[in-house]
C-alpha cells in the first residue's frame, strides 16, 4: 500500500481542526471516508497518529513528531503541482 497525498492532507486537516467531522467538511469528503483514509495512513506508518475521544482528535506523540515533516511534504507537493501547471 502506498501513501497518498490525500492521506497527508487528511492527517493535516484533522491535526488542524482536531475533529473528524470538521476536517471532512473542509476536504469535501464524508466522515467515514476520512476515518478510513486516516486508518490506512496509520497502518502504513505502523503507528497511531491520533488519540480519539468524544471531545475530538488530538495528535499522539507520533503524530506530533511527524506533523512538521508531513506539512512540508504537503506544501512541497502543492508547489510542484503549481509549477507543473505553469
Amino acid at each position: 500500500m502506498k501513501t497518498s497525498v490525500e492521506q497527508l492532507q487528511a492527517f493535516l486537516a484533522v491535526a488542524e481542526t482536531r475533529h473528524i467531522t470538521r476536517a471532512a467538511e473542509r476536504l469535501g469528503v464524508s466522515q467515514s471516508t476520512l476515518s478510513t483514509t486516516l486508518q490506512k495512513l496509520e497502518i502504513r506508518l505502523g503507528t497511531k497518529l491520533f488519540d480519539r475521544s468524544t471531545r475530538g482528535c488530538f495528535l499522539s506523540k507520533a503524530g506530533m513528531a511527524l506533523r512538521p515533516s508531513l506539512a512540508r511534504l504537503s506544501q512541497d507537493w502543492s508547489q510542484l503541482v503549481v509549477k507543473a501547471r505553469e
